[in-house]
């Protein structure tokens, strides 16, 4: 269970560098609040998805890194901070465990 929430982590540093999409249709958010509902979003189908099915897991990190590049394409660097501290918060509310596995935070 641990090596592949690694697999999954080095997938989503990975989807960070290629910004891509699926066929979904992605706006850029406007405003702290609409990012932070993307993002809470976001951190649900990562707490939803099947942990023992990597590509699941995998396919929920990816939509969220999709949200966040387009942020970073339009050129908001302060929504994708928002972004990443909401996507944090919300999945370390939904499964703590997960969330420092991804992240590697513990307290």
């Amino acid at each position: 269970m641990k090596r592949q929430l690694t697999y999954i982590a080095l997938a989503a540093i990975m989807g960070a560098c290629s910004c891509s999409h699926n066929e979904e249709q992605l706006e850029v958010a406007t405003g702290d609040a609409e990012i932070t509902a993307l993002a809470e979003e976001a951190a649900e189908r990562i707490a939803r998805s099947d942990h023992s099915d990597t590509l699941a897991m995998q396919e929920a990190i990816m939509y969220a890194r999709a949200q966040r590049c387009t942020l970073v394409i339009a050129g908001d660097k302060d929504g994708a901070e928002t972004f990443d501290n909401a996507l944090r918060d919300r999945l370390k509310k939904l499964d703590t465990q997960l969330c420092d596995s991804i992240f590697g935070t513990q307290q």
